[in-house]
């Protein structure tokens, strides 16, 4: 159901952009495109390589930018993607989190940071909630942790402060097949 939400969203911004900005529209299909594409791959996978799932962060994100413009920046720094696995579309749900709970405006734009340290691996995102928020909180993160808890004895961590709200995730070193 949420994901239906967000879904019907993105297609909202492709109708807008249809009329507003044609050539914009097109880059929005293709980023789009690719995200569905992935989103079916792995839908039945346990696991899935730590440089696919950047992979399709950075379509999520460059989608993202597509609609919000400059309130919306991001950076990602990865050393090592190739030896690592995370749940699939773990990512996404950490951004799709930032993005729908936090406040965006040209002033004050929502930066997003995704980083490895080690065999860790961080989601990073400034902390200004919205005045109003959507529907229920946690779920997305509840399921990253059953997800991540049913494969490692290692925790996810969250730690928010006035200014930061911050994911780490335990990288995973499981073979993938």
């Amino acid at each position: 159901p949420a994901a239906s939400v967000v879904y019907k969203r993105q297609l909202n911004v492709l109708s807008n952009l249809i009329y507003e900005d044609p050539d914009q529209a097109n880059a929005f299909i293709e980023k789009l495109s690719k995200i569905y594409r992935y989103v079916l791959d792995v839908q039945y996978e346990e696991l899935v390589g730590l440089d696919q799932e950047l992979a399709f962060a950075k379509n999520y994100l460059e989608l993202q930018e597509l609609r919000f413009g400059s309130k919306l920046s991001y950076v990602i720094t990865v050393d090592d993607s190739t030896h690592y696995a995370l749940p699939p579309l773990t990512l996404q749900l950490l951004l799709e989190n930032a993005i729908k709970h936090n406040a965006a405006t040209k002033e004050q734009p929502l930066v997003i940071s995704i980083k490895q340290e080690g065999n860790e691996f961080k989601v990073i995102n400034t902390f200004s909630p919205r005045t109003t928020q959507p529907g229920e909180s946690g779920i997305g993160l509840n399921n990253i942790k059953a997800r991540s808890g049913s494969m490692t004895d290692r925790m996810v961590v969250i730690e928010k402060n006035e200014s930061l709200f911050e994911v780490s995730l335990p990288l995973l070193t499981t073979p993938l097949t």
